[in-house]
Parts: structure tokens; sequence; C-alpha cells
């Protein structure tokens, strides 16, 4: 849960459940569930770590060797490209990706940002985001 939205990863059906918490008096952590993403590109996937940024739109899932994303608007999943030509020219094994982390390159803009991915075998790697403003779906 970040910012008031909440994600969830169902562990059987691989199924994304978004929500918000809407508080009342009579019970201030009601969750209403208000989007379900039901995407193929989980399946059979083993996903260790699910990371969320601190405003709740973004949330990056870690598969081992592979990371896949989904913003809170849209119901569809996408896998992150991992490898370089410099991986595609030599025979390295895939690198298992253990940790992420998101910043933000403007404080009001939520829709360009840096993230850093560390590996288990210690390797450190950056990336930049830009979402296309015409949307995500």
């Amino acid at each position: 849960m970040q910012n008031g939205n909440v994600w969830v990863l169902t562990k059987r059906n691989r199924m994304i459940w978004k929500g918000q918490i809407e508080g009342s008096e009579s019970d201030p952590n009601l969750v209403k569930i208000t989007s379900e993403v039901d995407d193929d590109t989980l399946k059979r996937k083993p996903i260790k770590k699910m990371f969320v940024d601190p405003r709740g739109l973004h949330c990056f899932f870690l598969a081992e060797h592979e990371i896949f994303y989904n913003h809170w608007s849209s119901n569809r999943v996408f896998q992150i490209t991992t490898s370089s030509k410099l991986d595609s020219q030599t025979s390295t094994q895939p690198r298992t990706f253990r940790s992420i982390d998101l910043q933000y390159v403007s404080p009001k803009n939520f829709d360009i940002f840096e993230i850093l991915v560390g590996t288990d075998d210690g390797n450190i790697y950056h990336s930049a985001f830009m979402l296309d403003p015409k949307g995500i779906d």
C-alpha cells in the first residue's frame, strides 16, 4: 500500500487487484477494489518481489531475471527488456534481480522517473523511463 492505493498480487492466479482505502467512521480501514488485472504476462512466472512507488502509481514485479510493470490506471502488464547488446553478444547467464527502487525526476511529474535495480551478484543497473503522455493502455 502506498499513498492510499492498495496493490495485491494473488498467488494462485497471478491476478492483480487494485483498490483504494475508503475510510469511514464505522470502518476506517475499508478497501474498495477498483480494478482487476488478469494478464497472461504474469501467469506461471516466479514473482519474488513486488515494488510500489511512494505515490502508489507504478508497480514493478521481479521474477528472477525478468521485470514486469503495471501502472495504476492500466489493465495491462508490460515486460521490461533487461538485456543489452553486450549481453546478446556474450554467453553470460541472465542476472537474478533482487531489489528495485524508483525516484521521480521532477517533484511535479510522476511519469518521468529513474529506477535502480540490484542483482544477486552485486551489480546495480540504472535506467530512466518516461511514460507516453497518450496513455498506457
